[in-house]
């Protein structure tokens, strides 16, 4: 056995978990939580779009 026929015998392997993954990723199963960590980002922007107590008691806004 030579080195050609382990990478040959190596790449099923590669080829399955691949499929596998790509399988698990677009199960209709998964899709609400797909969803919901794509949002992940936005969640807290409701928290950056008004001042808070403190800013606005002592007249100072946030300018990022």
């Amino acid at each position: 056995m030579d080195i050609d026929t382990l990478r040959a015998f190596s790449t099923i392997p590669a080829l399955i978990a691949f499929l596998a993954i790509c399988a698990w990723t677009y199960s209709s199963r998964r899709k609400g939580r797909f969803e919901e960590a794509a949002q992940a980002p936005f969640a807290d922007e409701h928290l950056h779009s008004q001042p808070s107590a403190v800013e606005s008691s002592t007249g100072k806004q946030n300018h990022e």
